[in-house]
């Protein structure tokens, strides 16, 4: 949306699971099923507000803002009900960020589903179990597809992350913030060691998948800097403005990629980046 302030969010940073349900008082059994399942696993509900009479800014903030940070999304689609206008909608909004999610629909002599895409059918006396599973093969998928879940789950770039002596980038500043914000989207990890690496694990993308993702982090990064000359230096303390120049100066991309992937071809589809860039295979970065 334009013209809305920055909404601090990134993607998965919080233990919630956004729910975008037509009728609370309508689905309460389910609601009340989630909510305890979700509890009893270290997690927090939160559910999708009526939107229909709220202005943009409250939109963003209570409808789009919990679905960037959530793990994942739980959706209850319905054909014929009016409220399902704002299901629809923030449906869409979870399925353009890619973010994990599970339509529901409880059974019905209407049902028709929300073509074409598919629903999981359940009855109400079978809820409980249904709800428990799919729970349950959402948080490891979740927690995998996190970017701090590249820290630990893979011992081997854990192993070149130590050896290069990088570590995650830490949200303490707005200045890092402003960095994770075109960072997360596009699924890389920023580290700080001696230089500060954009680090992207796409071993299970294709070629034109990574060559835009990195295109598109070299122009969001060109972007930043010039606002930081512009508008920013009048906004963040000289402290702020201090790192984002450190920042800046000591600046890298690195990913790692399938060893089906023609290195050399890639790199010369991104040449002429300011940023030095770095791509590898897992032979690379094992330690010998």
């Amino acid at each position: 949306m334009l013209d809305l302030p920055y909404c601090g969010k990134f993607f998965g940073c919080e233990e919630s699971v956004f729910i975008a349900i037509p009728d609370n008082e309508k689905y309460g059994m389910e609601i009340n099923t989630l909510n305890e399942l979700l509890r009893e696993r270290g997690l927090k509900s939160y559910l999708m507000p009526y939107a229909g009479d709220q202005n943009k800014l409250t939109f963003c903030e209570q409808v789009c803002s919990k679905i960037i940070s959530s793990s994942f999304c739980l959706v209850f689609t319905e054909k014929n009900l009016a409220r399902s206008t704002d299901v629809h909608l923030s449906y869409g909004i979870i399925l353009a960020f890619d973010k994990i999610v599970i339509p529901l629909e409880k059974t019905a002599p209407d049902k028709d589903g929300f073509a074409p895409l598919p629903v999981i059918a359940y009855y109400p006396d079978n809820f409980h179990s249904i709800a428990g599973t799919i729970i349950e093969e959402a948080i490891p998928k979740a927690s995998k597809r996190g970017l701090l879940g590249i820290l630990h789950g893979d011992e081997e770039l854990q192993q070149y992350f130590f050896k290069h002596g990088m570590r995650a980038l830490p949200l303490e500043d707005p200045v890092t913030r402003t960095f994770y914000r075109i960072a997360y989207p596009l699924d890389f990890l920023i580290l700080e060691g001696d230089a500060f690496v954009f680090f992207g694990a796409f071993e299970s993308l294709n070629h034109e998948e990574i060559v835009a993702r990195i295109k598109l982090l070299v122009q969001g990064l060109s972007e930043t800097r010039t606002r930081f000359e512009t508008l920013y230096k009048n906004t963040f303390s000289f402290e702020s403005m201090e790192l984002a120049y450190r920042i800046f100066s000591k600046i890298s991309i690195e990913t790692v990629v399938s060893g089906n992937i023609d290195i050399r071809k890639l790199l010369s589809e991104i040449s002429g980046a300011a940023i030095p860039i770095k791509v590898m295979n897992r032979e690379n970065i094992r330690i010998k």
